[in-house]
């Protein structure tokens, strides 16, 4: 929230270059808070950490989704972190 007590919309690359993380799919992207992976919300960013969250990966509305590496394929905007849990 900026002081005016709305909430800031960032761009998923902002999101990238502030945390150092590598961004896949839209840059541009518009992201406004964050979400559970399931169902996701599609302006909002949520995470995966493990193989096991694939179905879910796949069936979220989440704009986009902090993953590691492994699953970065599995979804169109994507934030690679080696920890995605600590990245979100």
């Amino acid at each position: 929230m900026n002081p005016a007590g709305h909430a800031v919309a960032l761009t998923l690359g902002d999101i990238a270059e502030r945390l150092g993380l590598e961004c896949r799919g839209d840059a541009a992207r518009i992201i406004i808070g964050v979400c559970a992976l399931s169902p996701g919300q599609s302006d909002c960013l949520a995470f995966a950490g493990h193989a096991r969250l694939a179905d879910a990966l796949s069936s979220t509305a989440a704009a986009a989704v902090i993953v590691p590496a492994a699953l970065a394929e599995a979804t169109p905007h994507a934030l690679i972190a080696s920890n995605p849990q600590l990245a979100f």
